[in-house]
């Protein structure tokens, strides 16, 4: 699953737009891909020209569970296509959470383990569903209990019979310095369960991205630049190391994404004007020895990664926008980047302007990338 950002919200909500430290104008994407062995020479993705789904409407977060099913999050609700590739068409609204008052009915995160299970997350609404292309009334919506000021933001789960979603402040607030300290998460053994199956823990830091690669490995990315690791999220065992960043400085772990317990990237950005991809074989070992940085980009330090997803060993799409993380500034073109290894030299790139939102591929056959104003792009790696 893929593992996302903070993207901005739609403008019902009362949340400010955000990608990790910087707000998005118009944004394009850069999205790489990182196999296992390296190559002799780059090679290039594809994608398709932009369609919306939901007119302008901002689309949020993206799952593809196999090549006949994938779910979007947007600001009206839940979309699903069992031909992501057949254009707009082939996009339907299943299911509109219920939204808390002044707040819109917004889907924020998605995840599915399977292609016979599928959850949702709303501002405080978890939608589960056993048959995710069957309609409204194929989903169950079920209220949770979320303090005040706090929404649920992205969910991932491993199977049907582990699930995570993290919480986040409703009113985004940066200093650029201090991170924030409380945030919360949720897990479950029975997503499908009532209210009281879903176990919220406390965090002493906000969290910012989600990613179970197996029922005993789930990682959450925080604003402090640490990523906790758990084998027992329903026990609220969470074990921090941190990996980027000066240490009591705000530093966003944007996106964590793993194709195996072995083998995870985290895209992290901080206030220090820096940017950087690692990656690690050992997520649950603690200490940011264990994370490596890529040199995917020779000017990586100005990128701002929003979202990562893995479908292979090594082989990930990461998604960034066309903006200079220094100067907050539209670069006007996006790039997308794709090829093998940990050096600059062995990737290819292809622009693809007015993405660089969530992505998901579910193999490298197909990928779908969000983008800014309602639009979503197919490809693959």
């Amino acid at each position: 699953m893929p593992s996302r950002s903070r993207q901005p919200a739609p403008s019902m909500s009362s949340r400010s737009s955000r990608v990790g430290l910087a707000t998005l104008g118009a944004i394009t994407s850069v999205v790489v891909a990182l196999p296992a062995h390296v190559a002799s020479a780059a090679h290039h993705s594809s994608w398709s020209s932009g369609v919306r789904i939901d007119g302008q409407n901002p689309v949020i977060d993206v799952t593809c569970a196999s090549s006949h099913l994938c779910l979007v999050g947007g600001a009206s609700g839940l979309f699903v296509s069992t031909h992501p590739k057949s254009g707009a068409a082939s996009w339907s609204r299943s299911v509109v959470p219920p939204a808390r008052p002044g707040t819109a009915p917004a889907v924020y995160g998605v995840s599915c383990p399977s292609t016979s299970f599928c959850v949702a997350v709303g501002t405080d609404t978890i939608l589960t569903s056993h048959d995710p292309a069957g309609g409204a009334a194929a989903w169950k919506t079920t209220r949770v209990s979320v303090p005040k000021g706090q929404q649920l933001f992205k969910v991932a789960c491993a199977s049907p019979r582990s699930c995570v979603a993290i919480e986040i402040a409703t009113r985004f607030h940066s200093t650029g310095l201090k991170p924030p300290n409380v945030g919360y998460v949720l897990a479950s053994k029975h997503p499908d369960g009532k209210a009281t199956a879903w176990k919220q823990k406390k965090l002493g830091e906000e969290p910012d991205s989600v990613e179970c690669a197996a029922p005993r490995l789930c990682l959450v990315g925080t604003r402090s630049g640490n990523v906790l690791s758990s084998k027992h999220p329903t026990r609220g065992a969470w074990k921090s190391a941190h990996i980027f960043g000066k240490k009591g400085l705000e530093a966003d772990i944007n996106a964590v994404a793993c194709s195996s317990t072995h083998d995870c990237v985290a895209a992290a950005v901080c206030s220090c004007g820096a940017s950087s991809l690692l990656t690690t074989k050992h997520p649950t070992h603690g200490g940011s020895f264990r994370w490596r940085s890529i040199n995917y980009h020779p000017r990586r330090s100005a990128l701002v990664i929003v979202s990562a997803d893995c479908v292979s060993h090594r082989r990930c799409a990461v998604s960034a926008p066309g903006l200079n993380f220094r100067t907050g500034a539209s670069t006007k073109k996006g790039t997308v980047y794709s090829g093998k290894g940990v050096k600059g030299r062995h990737w290819g790139r292809v622009t693809v302007p007015g993405s660089g939102g969530p992505v998901s591929c579910a193999s490298k056959k197909l990928c779908v990338l969000l983008g800014g104003h309602g639009k979503l792009f197919v490809g693959h790696l």
